[in-house]
This record gives C-alpha cells, structure tokens and sequence, in this order.
C-alpha cells in the first residue's frame, strides 16, 4: 500500500507544473492589473497556483516551454500584486529566479531573507524550501527557471503570514542598506 501511494504521489508531483500552467493558458486573460503597467514585461494571465499556495495574487506568462528539441527547463514570467508572496515550497529540480521589474523579496529555509532587485538571481538548490514574492510598494516579476527538468516534483509547506513577511521585509531592506 505504502509503495502505490508513493507511486501515486510521485505521478502527481510530475504532473502538476504542467497542469498549472495548462489551466493558465485555457484561463481568459487578465485585465491589466493597476500599477503592472510599469513592469517590464505583460502579467499575463491569473495564476490558479494563487488560489492555494499564494497570499494575494499573481500572474504568469510562459516565457520557454521545455520540448524536445531544445531541451531547455520552462521559463516563466511571474507577476505579483503588492504584498503578493509565496507559500514556503520546494523544487526537487531546484529554481532560479532572476528579478526583471519592481522590488521582490526571497527567503532559502536557515537563510535571511535578502529584496530582489531587477538583475537579481536567486538560486535555490533542489528540495529546499524558500518562499518570494512582491515587496509591499508595488508589483513585481521575476522569471523563474525550473532547473534540472529531467527531476519534476514539487513539495507545499506553511504559509507566510503577514507578520512573518513584513518582519522578513524589514529584516531584507535593513540587510540591503548595510551593503
């Protein structure tokens, strides 16, 4: 029994990147959003991940979708509102994500939490948990890069409550204005 559900819960894990990112294309496009005019690139369209692993919402565009002649991982533009942030989560492929527009905030697990400016690139190593989202004075993209494509899964953890975030984004601008 142990064996078929883990069976199960890989199959779902493999399947979930593309499903999520199936349902955006087949979701109708967002109304640009007040204030994602000054981004870099368009929002694209609502992210449904925002309904359960997000606080606030974002947004995605599909940037480079893994085939079989390139062979590169998936690259997606990700938008997000003020305030908007992730759930902790992890890769088992491992991210990076490189920040485009706006101000950002990431946290690795055992790490501070460092703001993300444009040209920014956070690398989060397979299966460790971080979190990132918009800073509170605007939106935010950056585009994220599913390293390693050959090794899908994803893991959910606990939310980011506000005062966890607004505690992590004190402790990121004060860290910043150090350097």
């Amino acid at each position: 029994m142990k064996k078929l559900f883990a069976i199960l819960l890989v199959l779902c894990l493999a399947i979930l990147p593309a499903a999520l990112a199936e349902a955006a294309q087949e979701a109708a496009p967002a109304e640009p959003a007040e204030g994602s005019e000054a981004l870099p690139l368009p929002i694209g369209d609502y992210n449904p991940a925002s309904d359960f692993m997000f606080t606030g919402k974002s947004y995605i565009l599909p940037l480079v979708e893994r085939d079989e002649i390139w062979n590169a991982p998936s690259m997606i533009n990700v938008s997000f509102e003020p305030c908007s942030r992730t759930d902790w989560h992890s890769h088992a492929g491992g991210q990076i994500l490189i920040a485009v527009g706006g101000v950002g905030i990431h946290q690795v697990e055992g790490q501070e939490p460092e703001l993300l400016l444009p040209g920014t690139v956070a690398r989060v190593e397979p299966g460790v948990m971080h979190w990132h989202g918009a800073a509170d004075e605007g939106w935010f993209c950056h585009i994220a890069i599913e390293t390693n494509p050959d090794t899908p899964g994803f893991e959910m953890g606990d939310k980011i409550t506000d005062e966890i975030y607004e505690a992590a984004l004190a402790q990121a601008r004060a860290l910043h204005e150090e350097e």
